[in-house]
């Protein structure tokens, strides 16, 4: 029974029947060096083991080779392509510029955790049909987390330069912020909202670009909307940042009052805890300092019973 072995090309993808009885055989050069008595002529062959970068079929035990062209990364030995994926790419070959078979393809590999081939997939998509938006968007998402960042970017302007979307400029905000493109980043998460788009965690991320570029009553301006908008999931996640702003700007009692709401609506959060008491440090107010620190001290060893 013949083993499939895929290997990627430029174009199209292509997929190889090689026989078990055939082993990649090794030089002639280095038979001769094994044995120089061995001739040009009778050298034989012999398989080298698998590298670090193929994959074994665990039922043949037949190596796969790493795709190459360009298009994949390299995958582990040991984490083969099952029987979706391979009956996917099958029905690819049979026509390769078939977009919807590309995107099952994709999808199969996708849930097979083959990310490389998935992302191979969608490129080739986008080869075929330069204005596929949500191939231009899946192909960002898997580079934000298993390929270049800098690809992923291109991918998501690339999908907003053909339709304006509040999804993919957030997801266009959260790369370009974790790259410390802290202008971009805060651009990209203001379309979303524009967009429509209701995530409170956009205010977030406008609220630490500005932190970040020291803009602080910006920063500002941006938390109370969200507090405005979310009161209840405010205190959640942003309640924090707004205290390090007013903080940075020496609006301490503001800071101080806000601690003190943080803490009656959430008693089991310390961290507002740590922060009242640097604020009344600065406050010259030690006894009040002091006394919220023995509240401190006496919540974590609590935790620790």
């Amino acid at each position: 029974m013949k083993a499939l072995v895929l290997l990627l090309f430029f174009a199209p993808l292509t997929l190889v029947a090689c026989g078990e009885s055939d082993p990649p055989p090794t030089s002639r050069e280095e038979a001769l060096k094994r044995n120089p008595k061995t001739s040009r002529e009778d050298s034989p062959p012999k398989a080298p083991p698998p590298s670090e970068s193929e994959t074994v079929d665990p039922n043949s035990g037949q190596v796969i080779p790493g795709f190459s062209g360009g298009h994949l990364l390299n995958r582990k030995r040991g984490h083969p392509l099952n029987k979706t994926v391979l009956d996917a790419y099958e029905a690819h070959i049979r026509n390769p510029n078939n977009i919807e078979l590309l995107l099952a393809l994709a999808s199969a590999c996708e849930d097979n955790r083959q990310f490389d081939i998935a992302i191979a997939a969608y490129k080739k998509v986008i080869e075929l049909d330069p204005d596929n938006v949500d191939a231009y968007n899946a192909l960002g998402l898997l580079l934000t987390e298993y390929g270049d960042p800098n690809e992923a970017i291109a991918a998501y302007r690339k999908a907003l330069e053909l339709e304006p979307s509040a999804p993919i400029n957030k997801s266009l905000g959260v790369i370009l912020y974790e790259e410390g493109k802290y202008d971009e980043a805060t651009a990209a998460c203001c379309m979303a909202l524009q967009l429509g788009d209701t995530d409170p965690e956009l205010y977030s991320y406008i609220a630490s670009s500005l932190y970040r570029q020291e803009k602080y009553a910006e920063a500002e301006v941006e938390l109370r909307n969200a507090l405005a908008l979310y009161p209840s999931h405010f205190f959640d996640n942003m309640g924090e940042q707004l205290t390090m702003v007013l903080f940075e700007q020496e609006k301490l009692n503001e800071a101080a009052a806000l601690c003190r709401e943080a803490m009656a609506r959430h008693p089991d959060k310390l961290d507002y805890r740590q922060y009242l008491i640097s604020i009344l440090q600065k406050q010259g107010k030690v006894a009040e300092a002091e006394a919220v620190r023995e509240q401190l001290k006496h919540l974590k060893q609590l935790r620790r019973k």
